[in-house]
């Protein structure tokens, strides 16, 4: 059953919509029509050395290239799409500073926070 998880941060607005072990992203700039998977997204090098410091002096691609590998690898290890929504809420609510704004599960009414 998917789940919406939508996030602000100053006028950004993101929304993951999280299918089974499938993660997509989405953002006002595309009006929230165009997908588009980890590979896709702009990654902050400094925010992934903090996560993984044993990246440091490795060269950006290379940095980039691993850490969508070990998250995808965290998301793979993961039972289902409960346990995959709460590491997400964590990732951009402690470490990216997003404020979660709203819920949605198939079948459910939306949750606001």
């Amino acid at each position: 059953m998917p789940i919406e998880l939508v996030f602000k941060f100053a006028d950004e607005v993101v929304a993951v919509k999280i299918i089974y072990h499938d993660i997509l992203f989405y953002n006002s700039m595309t009006n929230f029509t165009i997908p588009a998977r980890i590979e896709g997204i702009k990654l902050n090098i400094a925010g992934i050395l903090k996560e993984f410091p044993d990246l440091k002096g490795k060269p950006e691609a290379e940095i980039k290239q691993e850490a969508i590998r070990r998250f995808k690898e965290k998301v793979k290890t993961m039972k289902n799409e409960n346990e995959i929504k709460d590491y997400i809420i964590e990732e951009f609510t402690k470490k990216l500073g997003y404020t979660l704004m709203l819920i949605k599960k198939e079948g459910f009414r939306a949750k606001k926070f």
